[in-house]
């Protein structure tokens, strides 16, 4: 059964800080081949939606430096931490970030994204349209749930010791509300997306599932 994560997520200064130092570079270079196997747009305007601290869609302007995005970020503490990291890269001339719920956001695009953030969200019949309605191609990557207590336990005791106590939390409470492959399945029906569900991870030794939607046209 999904749980809802607690509904002031990454608002604190540690929280955020905690996620914005735990990705590698490896998570970045498979988000980036992804983004090439299925959307591959190398120009043009893209929306990206609960961006965080940025570090994915700065990775895809790095690789791709005719891309510009735009982003929906909430959270003050986060966005701190996203002008930081966008500015180390200079990239403050081809990302944008407003200052908004994601179910604000607006506008055509040539491609919309959503990456690890789909879990954060009760209200998908809502944010399912409004991604149908920013753009024709879509790639949404996600957690997906556990299928037992004892599969998220075992998971979570074998990554307790390389994530600071604050984030373990977050991690546990994040996969606690995933979707699973079967409910976001039904989720999408309306719009024709296609989903995968994929065991594979950049971290070796620990194995967790994961929900990839898209579509192109």
């Amino acid at each position: 059964m999904r749980i809802s994560e607690p509904s002031n997520l990454m608002t604190a200064v540690d929280q955020c800080r905690c996620y914005n130092e735990s990705l590698n570079p490896a998570e970045l270079t498979e988000y980036v081949n992804l983004y090439k196997k299925i959307i591959n747009l190398q120009s043009g305007t893209i929306v990206d939606l609960g961006s965080g601290s940025c570090n994915f869609v700065i990775a895809l302007c790095l690789e791709f430096p005719e891309i510009n995005v735009v982003c929906y970020e909430n959270s003050d503490s986060m966005i701190d931490i996203a002008y930081n990291n966008i500015r180390n890269n200079n990239l403050t001339n081809r990302i944008r970030i407003i200052k908004d719920d994601l179910f604000n956001a607006s506008g055509k695009y040539d491609a919309v994204l959503l990456n690890r953030t789909l879990h954060h969200i009760d209200d998908t019949s809502t944010l399912w349209k409004i991604i149908n309605e920013l753009s024709d191609n879509v790639l949404v990557t996600d957690l997906r749930r556990f299928s037992s207590t004892n599969e998220l336990e075992n998971f979570i005791n074998i990554i307790k010791p390389l994530l600071e106590p604050i984030y373990l939390t977050d991690t546990e409470n994040s996969f606690k509300a995933a979707y699973s492959y079967d409910e976001v399945c039904t989720q999408v029906l309306p719009y024709g997306y296609t989903v995968k569900s994929i065991d594979e991870t950049p971290t070796p030794d620990i194995s967790y599932g994961r929900l990839i939607i898209y579509h192109t046209r």
